[in-house]
């Protein structure tokens, strides 16, 4: 064995240095053809699960897995699960489940190895080559069943640890193993066994590993999801004609003549056996449905006085890892140091479903982890795994040396580099409790609370109180602060819904971090447009739809179940932490810049750090935040005769007050989207190549966001240009005229006062005044050119300068860890195109560190219709916030 395969470990663990490599390259040389002879004596135990005939086999072979782990020291255990009923009434016990464990210090690690040792049936006259449960090396290559799939990724788990023993050397983690005889029939009882043993048996592990697939190339690779799989049985001769798709095969016709030769019968009954890989989104129960409903309806064209009988015999969901999680990063490292490259990542076109079974029931980390070839033949004849290969360079014999150095590796891996954050408790309690965390936001989203409408701030004021006491519930102190009244347009005052103040209990040698946040919502009606009820949270495919569920009751939720997390698991938080809770965001903060400087002197006397969750990442990739554009809003009115008048009776006599506000709509922008108001494009700083380059490194793809979109062809041609006009540069936006005809129909109307309504999005060394100015002196020029009798009036009703933050910030710091600690890669660094006014406020008004730190989607559609968060973003976003007072604690 090469010598520079195993130099790798070496940077691995400061623990390895009295590691000795020799020996264990020794060892593993010097053990190969007893490697090979294991496995030759396991793939002539013909275990073919499928023939209960052969049932005495798995049994066998299971036996010889339990005495094999227990002459190394395991505590070996084989579990009953359950017994089987055969076609023919007969009722037979399920081979037992083998259990094992090495180690059990609770200061390490524990990895679950699972594996089987059943196999597909196999007969030379099918087609072998070579006798099937005789292990034959041709060429370098194992022929036998079980050579690639179950029996040999088993045993080289079996000798990695072995080797471990020999040497000396003490495991760098527990390891239990998981091994069943029934995988290539369904897996008949595990899930059972599974969830009877979820407390106990899988209560101390941390990840499960699987080695049951093959590579896509000669490249090593990891797998990160599985398609799931029905399979049929119909009796009738139709499904010929059926079926098109590359993911329905066709297996076979049991009942139908099929050996070589002719026979002219007619069978009395046939069974057609086919089935449909799944892939995510699709259900099992929802596939048997329409499988049954189509071939019945064919049947029924046939008039056939024969009858049909469709059952779905296997029913297994398709299954998907986070290639982000510390399993997969471990995986990637060390591939990469025992390959020299990185890993293909890949996803398995069979179904292995005992990956979402541990995935569901135990709610633990997965990874598969393959080490046959593409070429193996798994499931057909002539199963073979490669005794040689050449991979990166490096010559490699099979039973053990390169297999079991990448096992080996990844446990080493698992016990350092990966297992040893504070924060993976906190991480498991998150995933263990996702379910409740999203029905707390069904909840939440279920409150009608729009504040565009002061007849529903009673439902404003009713999401407050539950935040309220939320986060009363936890132990923190709540005070509702008045923010004053707001006169209605019939002249009455009413009280403008309360903002939150509220702090957890503090330590004055831990910095203090307040959280922003806002319950109230945006308009939303079901027949606006949406596709579920906007106020009630509907997941589908994976996505959480309803108002509110990213803008910013989800991130709100998410802030306080990771301070629920820190007491659940009885950690100490580690910063002070207040929450500031509003109910007016959506219609400009009423009453909040005030409350702001009021409470300047004492409320915010003691706070270091202000973090605000209230915007999305710009794609898949998580982003920080660190500037805002600026918004001026505009009305400017015409207003020409005293009433409404008939287009048939005054049309082309009078000056119509529509026709000139259209010509003053029209002046403000060009159709390359430049800003046509003189002053404005010239306040732009210029760009700089220092700035230019951080936008050359975002994740963002043109394509895929014209599909997000809808739009066809956007205003720029290159990512740069597009995302700097939407965060850099300013834009003018025309929303609408107030007092034309808007509904649907036709009406011949001249209205006499007409409004329009735009916008224009500041960018640093804009001052709302000026542009003020600037666009009130163009319109009235333009005006003036018109030679109209009526009126122009010009307001700015918002004017919201831009906000930018320094990226060396302490919080950007510990941000982008976070970020990197919980999805395994840097953040983006972006900044947004929307307004978020009180991000400018706080930091002038209290002159402390502020930073948004968003975990919406690209693609959540705040404010618009089907609005959603996803379910990884928002329990993978509460992880984040976990994750974040860590580090903010630590720079």
């Amino acid at each position: 064995m090469n010598y520079l395969l195993f130099s790798s470990i070496l940077l691995l663990t400061p623990s390895l240095h009295a590691f000795n490599l020799d020996a264990f390259s020794k060892h593993i040389d010097s053990h190969q053809e007893e490697y090979v002879e294991a496995l030759r004596e396991w793939v002539a135990v013909e275990s073919d699960s499928s023939d209960a005939l052969k049932r005495p086999e798995v049994e066998k072979m299971m036996e010889i897995t339990a005495e094999k782990l227990r002459k190394m020291g395991g505590k070996v255990d084989l579990v009953d699960i359950g017994n089987q009923e055969l076609p023919n009434g007969k009722i037979i016990p399920l081979p037992k489940v083998v259990t094992a464990q090495f180690g059990n210090d609770p200061k390490k690690r524990t990895v679950c190895v699972y594996g089987h040792v059943d196999v597909q049936p196999a007969k030379q006259e099918d087609g072998w080559a070579t006798e099937p449960y005789n292990l034959t090396d041709i060429n370098g290559n194992l022929y036998g069943r079980g050579a690639s799939d179950g029996k040999a990724p088993v045993l080289a788990w079996i000798h990695a640890v072995e080797a471990y023993q020999a040497l000396n050397i003490e495991l760098p983690v527990n390891v239990k193993y998981i091994i069943e005889g029934m995988e290539e029939s369904g897996s008949n009882g595990l899930d059972a066994m599974v969830s009877q043993r979820k407390d106990t048996l899988f209560s101390d592990i941390d990840y499960i590993i699987i080695s049951d697939g093959g590579w896509l190339s000669r490249r090593p690779a990891l797998t990160y999801g599985t398609r799931g799989n029905c399979y049929f049985f119909a009796e009738e001769d139709v499904l010929a004609h059926c079926w098109r798709y590359p993911t329905v095969s066709i297996h076979g016709i049991e009942g139908a003549f099929s050996a070589s030769g002719s026979k002219t019968v007619i069978p009395a009954k046939v069974i057609a056996k086919f089935s449909i890989r799944q892939v995510p989104d699709m259900d099992p129960s929802d596939v048997e449905k329409q499988v049954i409903d189509y071939l019945s309806a064919l049947f029924a064209k046939r008039n056939s006085p024969n009858k049909l009988k469709v059952q779905m015999v296997i029913g297994a969901k398709p299954w998907v890892a986070d290639i982000n999680d510390p399993p997969y990063e471990a995986g990637k490292k060390a591939v990469k140091k025992v390959f020299g490259e990185d890993p293909h990542m890949i996803r398995e076109g069979g179904t292995i479903p005992v990956a979402k079974t541990f995935e569901d029931v135990t709610g633990k980390r997965i990874i598969m982890l393959p080490i046959g070839g593409f070429d193996d033949g798994l499931h057909s004849q002539n199963e073979k795994m490669s005794s040689k290969e050449k991979t990166a360079g490096h010559r490699a014999e099979y039973s053990g040396t390169m297999v079991k150095l990448l096992v080996s590796v990844i446990m080493l891996y698992m016990s350092s580099e990966v297992t040893m954050s504070p924060l993976d408790d906190l991480f498991q309690y998150i995933d263990g409790h996702q379910d409740d965390f999203v029905q707390t936001l069904k909840q939440w989203v279920g409150i009608k609370s729009d504040s565009s409408d002061p007849r529903t701030w009673n439902e404003v004021e009713r999401i407050l109180n539950v935040t309220a006491v939320k986060i009363r519930d936890l132990g923190g102190i709540v005070e509702f602060a008045d923010v004053g009244k707001q006169q209605m347009p019939n002249g009455e005052s009413i009280p403008i819904p309360p903002v939150i103040l509220a702090e957890f209990k503090k330590d004055p040698k831990k910095p203090t971090l307040c959280i922003y946040g806002h319950v109230d919502v945006q308009p939303a009606e079901k027949e606006d447009g949406w596709a579920t009820d906007p106020y009630t949270l509907t997941e589908v495919n994976g996505n959480l739809y309803g108002r509110g569920a990213t803008d910013n009751k989800g991130p709100v939720l998410a802030w306080i179940h990771a301070v629920e997390t820190y007491q659940a698991m009885k950690k100490e938080i580690p910063v002070n932490l207040k929450f500031i809770i509003e109910g007016m965001e959506e219609v400009g903060s009423t009453g909040l810049e005030t409350l702001v400087k009021q409470r300047n002197d004492s409320f915010f006397a003691d706070v270091n750090y202000i973090v605000i969750s209230d915007n999305v990442w710009v794609s898949k990739k998580p982003a920080l935040t660190y500037g805002t554009r600026g918004n001026t809003y505009f009305l400017v009115e015409v207003e020409g005769q005293k009433q409404d008048m008939h287009s048939g009776v005054f049309g082309g006599s009078v000056h119509e007050p529509l026709i000139n506000l259209i010509a003053l709509l029209g002046s403000l922008v060009d159709s390359k989207g430049t800003i046509l108001i003189p002053g404005i494009n010239e306040a732009v700083a210029p760009l700089t190549e220092e700035e230019r380059k951080l936008y050359e490194g975002i994740d963002f793809d043109l394509e895929e966001h014209k599909n997000d979109t809808g739009v066809t062809r956007f205003l720029h041609d290159t990512k740069e240009d597009i995302l700097m006009s939407r965060w850099r540069y300013p834009s003018l936006s025309i929303h609408g005229i107030e007092g034309a005809f808007s509904a649907p129909g036709t009406k011949t109307v001249i209205p006499r006062k007409v409004t329009g309504k735009f916008s224009i999005r500041q960018v640093p060394n804009m001052d709302p005044p000026v542009v003020e100015r600037q666009v009130t002196e163009h319109l009235q020029e333009i005006f003036a050119k018109q030679n109209s009798p009526n009126k122009l009036k010009v307001t700015m009703v918002v004017d919201a300068k831009p906000w930018m933050a320094d990226l060396k910030d302490p919080q950007y710091v510990a941000g982008q860890r976070a970020v990197k600690t919980v999805f395994g890669v840097e953040p983006d660094l972006i900044r947004e195109g929307s307004t978020i006014p009180i991000a400018r406020n706080f930091q002038e008004i209290t002159g402390k560190s502020v930073m948004m730190l968003p975990i919406g989607g690209a693609d959540d559609g705040e404010h618009s219709q089907n609005e959603k968060i996803s379910r990884s973003n928002y329990i993978q976003g509460t992880k984040l916030f976990a994750a974040y007072v860590y580090e903010l604690s630590q720079v």
